[in-house]
């Protein structure tokens, strides 16, 4: 015999909706706090990550000692009792003044004037920027249109169509949306010029550190919650 639900008739249509539930935060012991050095993602930020994936969001995936502490922390030791972090508070410490400061990589692109036309600078500061590189080429489908993509080591990411002679705009979609990179427009009303692949370049991490530096992340995390302090 088939049941139905209380005031349900054969026949009926019933459409189950499924609803978020609401997160619960990692206990205050469960939180390890992580300062480290890295290549990518927000300087003197406590940042909590309630995973290693969500960590490489926010961080990228750069083979760092840092990315390798924090994946450290989540898994922890692997037996009864140390199974690894509910959570990591990350916290990317660098240099960010003086000879040896983070600088994010950048790069110039050429109109077919030739002049400078379109300046891009990578999100974060950081060597993972040179990992970037812009590809343009003509949009097959409208001449009138060209194609922007960002790419990490060669892997498209992001890709903009726009009007040729149109960087102002171009520049206004990037800043809309990107992970990567912020434009400025130098020339608009000409067409960049082609181009097979353009890196970004001279993204620095901003390191060895100083005392400075581990003063500075004292005094951010001071307020934050955590049970263990575990920099790298």
């Amino acid at each position: 015999m088939t049941e139905f639900p209380l005031g349900a008739r054969p026949g009926t249509k019933i459409e189950f909706i499924a609803e978020r539930q609401p997160g619960v935060l990692p206990s205050f012991a469960e939180i390890v706090a992580v300062p480290f050095e890295h290549d990518w993602g927000p300087i003197d930020t406590p940042i909590l990550c309630g995973s290693f994936p969500e960590f490489v969001q926010n961080f990228g995936d750069g083979a760092t000692p840092g990315r390798d502490a924090v994946a450290m922390a989540f898994n922890g030791q692997q037996f009864l009792g140390a199974a690894g972090a509910g959570a990591v508070l990350a916290y990317r410490m660098a240099v960010t003044s003086g000879g040896t400061q983070a600088v994010a990589a950048t790069v110039a692109l050429q109109n077919t004037t030739p002049a400078t036309a379109l300046t891009l600078t990578a999100e974060h500061k950081g060597a993972y920027g040179n990992r970037l590189s812009v590809v343009v080429r003509d949009n097959p489908a409208n001449v009138a249109q060209d194609i922007f993509e960002i790419r990490v080591d060669g892997l498209v990411r992001e890709r903009y169509i726009y009007a040729n002679t149109d960087i102002n705009g171009l520049r206004d979609q990037i800043n809309a949306v990107s992970r990567y990179v912020t434009a400025v427009a130098n020339v608009n009303g000409v067409a960049l010029a082609v181009t097979a692949g353009t890196a970004l370049a001279n993204g620095v991490n901003g390191v060895p550190l100083t005392a400075t530096e581990w003063n500075r992340m004292l005094g951010n995390i001071e307020n934050q919650r955590f049970a263990i302090l575990a920099p790298y």
